[in-house]
């Protein structure tokens, strides 16, 4: 990982994932941690909770705002992405500013600042995408591949998995706030099937993908996988029950997911029970 007192730069730290991120630099040591993002509100919020977070409100879409924070950087964490999918189809160019102009940004610095790593979290998505959202972390992992070849003093990383539980904009969370209110809740198709874990898996397997990863190839480990309709029940019996509404699978969603080829498909992996999925929401 390098010296614990060396800038650590997370783009996207005051998002889900990225919040929880640098909750574990920090408990590890980490003293120089610099988050970057456009979310002024959520920048501040990070501060708050970690005051020793030093913080820049900006696009990394602007290559000065890259330039800026990447100036003596040890290492990268790349958070930062447009990823609800259905947005990503009505905000296209949104979507390609982040997810693949930004990520050059960073990576055409880090040829300059030649940080220890570079570390991209992408999606399962990715593997067989059919949407914006899942090309563009296509094009994004190909970015880092080839980035490999022209700066051999950085390791350029990516790690690929499925949902995060409970990340923002998931489909837990906003099912969760209605049945709470009794609200009716929208479902895409019961029979579809996501891989989801738990956002402490996630942050495991991004640092055991920098300990582990021999190059920019993505980093894969085998995940379980819910259909829609258990998980539905499962929350409906937290939560409270309430009106469904089915509206079919939307324009760039997948009926199952693929992490890689070379393993089952989230209708043919292993299923949480019904149990697991109780203690996981």
């Amino acid at each position: 990982m390098g010296s614990l007192s060396d800038k650590t730069v997370v783009f996207g730290a005051s998002g889900y994932l990225g919040v929880f991120l640098v909750e574990r630099l920090i408990s590890m040591g980490y003293t120089n941690i610099v988050s970057v993002s456009r979310g002024e509100a959520a920048q501040v919020a990070l501060k708050t909770k970690f005051p020793s977070v030093s913080i820049r409100i900006g696009d990394i879409a602007d290559p000065l705002i890259v330039k800026e924070a990447m100036l003596y950087a040890g290492q990268c964490f790349v958070c930062s992405a447009l990823k609800h999918v259905g947005l990503s189809e009505q905000e296209v160019d949104s979507c390609v500013s982040t997810n693949i102009v930004g990520l050059q940004n960073i990576i055409r610095e880090s040829r300059m600042t030649e940080p220890r790593f570079v570390m991209f979290i992408s999606s399962d998505k990715a593997s067989q995408p059919n949407g914006v959202y899942g090309c563009s972390k296509k094009i994004g992992e190909k970015l880092m591949e080839q980035a490999q070849f022209s700066n051999p003093f950085t390791k350029y990383r990516t790690v690929r998995y499925g949902n995060v539980l409970y990340s923002s904009g998931s489909v837990l969370c906003k099912w969760r706030d209605k049945m709470k209110k009794g609200e009716e809740i929208i479902v895409t198709d019961v029979d579809s099937t996501r891989f989801f874990w738990s956002v402490d898996q996630a942050i495991d397997l991004i640092f055991e993908c920098i300990e582990k990863a021999e190059d920019a190839t993505p980093y894969i480990t085998a995940m379980k996988s819910i259909r829609l309709g258990d998980l539905l029940e499962a929350m409906m019996e937290k939560y409270g029950h309430v009106p469904v509404k089915t509206i079919g699978l939307q324009i760039g969603e997948n009926m199952h997911e693929v992490i890689v080829p070379e393993l089952p498909n989230s209708f043919h992996s292993e299923r949480y029970t019904k149990e697991e999925i109780l203690n996981l929401i």
